[in-house]
């Protein structure tokens, strides 16, 4: 009898001991991982992961990690998933009493805006140029992305979605306004950039010249100036000023006469004509009426307004620090490089027109400079003129032989 009750007792215990150890076929493994940023690196919380076969469902914690378990052995496609990001897979296979660790990177499917303005302040007059071509995405290319502004960010967007990517605006107010661009890629998704955009006002009128050529013209302190190069061929008086295309004949003269800049009719629109000094010197007037080319004072005049000293305004060569940018027009369209310093705070709008030399008879640094006569002779054959370069913001007080070519602008009487 001892025997028989023994023997169940130990049934009893394999059983139980049994039941407490499952087979191969019951064991089961884990997935863990963490989901981040392809572009970043970064790690990407409240990401939905899902395997397939056999669904098991998880969302990744604060620091992009997940962990699945009492999964069973074999292979998964594991996948996670976010909004504003495109959907990743990975393979893994989980093994019994194992945790098969793997990383998935999803890859951001909004698309990134980004916009340049040039200038980037200016005046009421200043056409604004904007270009969206810096948007990207990680899926569409350039061509098929849609844009739209918003001019003062207010809520309503100025324009409809487009693929063109430039935009010019103007802003008759003076402010600082706020500018804002948004992006859509073709699954419809959105981001959107802001720039500043600074606008100062002047007062503002026009003047004709004999020959019908009518000018914007600025209020600077207490004088009136034009704000557009001179481009006229007539003196007051109606007599024509010769146009002297001819090299030689350029710099043999002692009469007035004008150019235009490569002998290229095509640059007077922007930058008007070139003029040696006898032509501004002489009595007739080359001015519209009521309007005269400036003084070597009446510059200093203008120099000290903007803030140069007295003591500045006499000296030659580079003076000041940032009243030549105050002078020139902002951006880079047409003035090189940088055009350092360039804000025209003041509304003259200088723009670099170059000049014709007097003695070696070329033309030199459209782009690159602007060079105004003053009707101050000095020395006898030269006269003191004002020149805007584009490294710097500064004012070069010089004088210049009286062959040279140079720009003009006028003053009222």
């Amino acid at each position: 009898m001892f025997y028989k009750y023994f023997y169940i007792l130990l049934l009893t215990l394999f059983y139980l001991s049994c039941s407490d150890n499952p087979t191969d076929s019951e064991k089961t493994g884990a997935i863990e991982g963490r989901v981040r940023d392809y572009n970043s690196g970064g790690s990407i919380s409240d990401a939905s992961i899902t395997t397939d076969p056999a669904t098991y469902s998880v969302t990744t914690n604060s620091l992009g990690d997940f962990e699945i378990t009492g999964v069973n052995p074999g292979s998964y496609s594991v996948t996670a998933s976010k909004e504003g990001y495109k959907t990743n897979s990975v393979n893994v296979a989980v093994t019994a009493d194992n945790s098969t660790s793997t990383i998935i990177f999803l890859i951001s499917a909004t698309p990134t805006a980004l916009f340049t303005v040039d200038p980037p302040s200016g005046d009421t007059l200043t056409i604004f140029n904007f270009d969206a071509s810096g948007c990207t995405d990680n899926e569409d290319s350039l061509s098929v992305l849609q844009v739209r502004w918003d001019w003062e960010n207010d809520g309503n967007w100025d324009t409809g979605y487009s693929t063109t990517k430039t935009a010019t605006h103007q802003y008759f107010i003076e402010g600082t306004y706020t500018v804002k661009l948004e992006v859509k890629n073709t699954i419809g998704l959105t981001d959107n950039h802001i720039i500043l955009v600074s606008v100062h006002s002047h007062e503002n009128g026009t003047v004709t010249d004999i020959d019908g050529n009518t000018y914007i013209t600025v209020k600077i302190g207490n004088q009136w100036w034009m704000a557009e190069n001179l481009q006229v061929t007539h003196y007051r008086n109606g007599d024509a000023i010769p146009n002297i295309t001819d090299d030689a004949e350029w710099g043999g003269l002692s009469t007035g006469a004008y150019c235009n800049y490569d002998n290229n009719e095509s640059n007077v629109e922007t930058y008007g004509r070139l003029y040696n000094w006898h032509a501004v010197g002489d009595s007739r007037n080359i001015a519209p009426d009521s309007w005269h080319v400036p003084t070597d004072e009446e510059w200093k005049e203008l120099e000290m307004y903007l803030g140069m000293s007295q003591s500045e305004a006499d000296e030659e060569g580079d003076r000041g620090t940032d009243e030549g940018g105050k002078l020139k027009a902002a951006g880079t369209e047409n003035w090189w490089g940088s055009n350092n310093g360039a804000s025209n705070e003041s509304g003259f709008t200088a723009l670099p027109g170059g000049y014709r030399s007097g003695m070696a008879v070329d033309f030199s640094y459209m782009g690159h400079s602007a060079h105004f006569w003053s009707s101050t002779a000095v020395y006898g054959s030269s006269a003191w003129s004002r020149i805007l370069y584009y490294y710097n913001a500064q004012i070069l007080r010089d004088f210049t032989p009286k062959e040279s070519g140079f720009s003009l602008r006028c003053v009222m009487d």
